[in-house]
């Protein structure tokens, strides 16, 4: 069969939808005719649509190699963005963005490209004086809403939640990125009370249950069917993350009493995926899947209980919560408030974070546990446990985002009332200019030289990074937004945390 033929029935078979035999035949085609671009392109595409991203990045980078097309450059930096691989990604997008700087789609995953990495000085420079009037609506909602993202890293939540508003309103109201996103970055803003947070949550969960209406919502019988009961985990974070960290030690334990099914929408897979693996009875992977094929193959499953993890933190998909998809639905461990859906009875919570004569307005019924709710199980690697350094040193390794004017106000006082004592941070954006200078501005403000503050950025490894508590005397936590994994490491460094 001739390139040409090769090529035309492929497309075809794309046409058609036909994604397993295109993706069969362009391979085929590949090993009588390698190197060749439009079947590497054929190839990416089929292996994308199949939910095989790992195939889809190799096709991609191999056609890098043969094209500096445009399209091919930022197919490249969009799926390694995906697999987290940010550095790559924007080496991609550049290029694309300095051939044609009207393309809005390269540049809103730049952005995104340059929060990954903690450059939010050339993710501000990149969005200015960008004509975002020739492009659809969809592109420039995209655009705005990984915007407003590099400014909730920056520390500034609202001007985040006006941008995310944004987004929605240029979608008429339906951005479920920037929904997610705009409620997340709620949590960070000073000036909302917990109150006005759950409302805005909830005014979401009415929306979503409006949405999908009461046909698409399944009467569940709230009686455990199984005699071993077989709980559903929905999380797009089954990879190396801090959910994923915390629950590893849950399931070990639980493993011992029930079936445990994994529901992953996670963007991409490494050795913590694998470890996870090992422990479950059950692996449905839904990522690349529309609400109503994920709703089946969930309950395909027969599950007892579903529980979601990520709440509106990246990669969630919490309208399929709203589906009731199990008898019971609970939400656990990757989200600090509400998610807003009366179809989520419950929230693990404990009596520390969340006591008793807390006020809690959510939908669901607050589950409090005596013994904590977190399960923070260290690394196994050897550390060094030393005080480095003369004189009382603070710190806080919590993101900017959640250091806000208020909080550095109250971390002023303790300054000043300790005049040698120094100040660390650290964070991947802590390198960036627009939050050191708002950092040091707010601590001027309050009668704080400066000089004493030390902004710290990404380290090599954990070890590297956990070691530099050594430097700390005294944690300082956050507010609104506590610390949770930032906690669990001081702490188990040793460190005192306030």
């Amino acid at each position: 069969m001739s390139l040409g033929l090769h090529i035309d029935r492929v497309g075809a078979l794309i046409e058609d939808k036909q994604w397993d035999l295109a993706r069969v035949m362009s391979q085929s085609g590949l090993r009588l005719y390698p190197d060749t671009p439009e079947l590497l392109r054929m190839s990416l595409i089929a292996s994308y649509r199949l939910g095989d991203l790992y195939e889809a990045l190799e096709s991609s980078r191999h056609l890098i190699t043969l094209s500096e097309e445009p399209r091919d450059l930022y197919n490249f930096g969009t799926l390694a963005l995906e697999f987290n691989r940010a550095s790559e990604a924007r080496a991609a997008l550049e290029r694309v963005v300095d051939s044609q700087p009207e393309h809005l789609s390269a540049r809103a995953n730049l952005l995104a490209a340059y929060c990954e990495t903690g450059d939010l000085d050339r993710a501000i420079e990149l969005s200015r004086n960008v004509d975002v009037g020739r492009h659809p609506a969809s592109t420039v909602a995209n655009f705005v809403c990984n915007l407003a993202t590099v400014y909730r890293d920056a520390g500034e939540p609202g001007q985040a939640m006006g941008l995310y508003g944004h987004a929605m309103a240029l979608c008429e109201g339906w951005h479920p990125v920037a929904a997610s996103n705009r409620l997340y970055a709620a949590n960070f803003a000073p000036s909302l009370s917990s109150a006005e947070i759950e409302s805005l949550h909830c005014e979401w969960g009415a929306q979503i249950a409006q949405r999908i209406g009461p046909d698409n919502r399944e009467a569940m019988d709230p009686t455990t069917k199984h005699e071993r009961p077989r709980i559903a985990f929905l999380s797009g974070d089954f990879r190396r993350h801090s959910v994923a960290y915390f629950l590893e030690p849950v399931w070990e334990v639980l493993r011992q009493q029930v079936d445990l099914i994994a529901v992953d929408n996670s963007p991409h897979h490494d050795e913590v995926t694998d470890r996870l693996r090992e422990l479950a009875s059950g692996w449905v992977t839904i990522r690349g899947l529309d609400d109503l094929d994920a709703a089946r193959s969930i309950r395909a499953q027969d599950i007892d209980m579903l529980v979601d993890l990520s709440g509106h933190t990246a990669h969630n998909r919490l309208p399929l919560m709203a589906r009731r998809l199990a008898p019971k639905q609970l939400s656990y461990l990757g989200y600090p408030n509400t998610t807003g859906l009366e179809t989520v009875d419950a929230r693990i919570v404990d009596s520390w974070c969340d006591p008793q004569e807390s006020s809690w307005r959510g939908p669901e019924h607050l589950l409090r546990s005596d013994l904590g709710f977190l399960a923070y199980r260290g690394p196994t690697c050897e550390l060094v446990r030393s005080k480095r350094g003369a004189g009382l040193t603070f710190g806080s390794f919590n993101t900017p985002a959640k250091v806000n004017s208020q909080i550095l106000n109250v971390w002023g006082e303790a300054l000043k009332a300790h005049p040698s004592a120094r100040l660390v941070l650290k964070n991947k954006a802590y390198g960036a200019v627009v939050v050191q200078s708002r950092i040091k501005k707010t601590l001027a403000t309050a009668g704080v030289d400066p000089g004493r503050i030390d902004f710290r950025v990404h380290t090599r490894s954990l070890k590297d990074h956990l070691e530099t508590y050594n430097e700390v005397d005294v944690a300082l936590d956050t507010y609104p937004y506590q610390g949770t994994t930032t906690t669990c490491e001081a702490l188990f460094m040793g460190v005192l945390v306030v």
